[in-house]
């Protein structure tokens, strides 16, 4: 029964991904929106700004399977709500000199 119910779960939890979903791990960045309002294809610089500030290793590692590479680039460089070592270290991380 259990392993019905996981099946379930995960295929339910990837029709939602594909729908363009917030994971519910990530809701914790989002505490000042409702979650279900927060499509991650349609707002994903707002995500990857969030998550580039605030998120930890495994949030990073998400936004890298979620997200190309210049579209994460575009944003750490280009986000006016960055802070500034936050900025630093993507450009370090790109080789960008802007």
């Amino acid at each position: 029964m259990s392993l019905t119910l996981n099946f379930k779960l995960s295929a339910i939890i990837k029709i939602m991904n594909k729908k363009g979903a917030l994971p519910y791990k990530l809701q914790v960045f989002f505490w000042d929106y409702y979650p279900s309002q927060i499509d991650i294809f349609k707002f994903k610089d707002f995500i990857i700004e969030r998550l580039l500030e605030k998120g930890t290793l495994a949030e990073v590692k998400w936004l890298f399977k979620t997200y190309s590479d210049d579209d994460i680039k575009s944003a750490a460089l280009n986000s006016p709500n960055l802070s500034t070592g936050t900025r630093t270290l993507w450009k370090k991380y790109f080789n960008a000199t802007a």
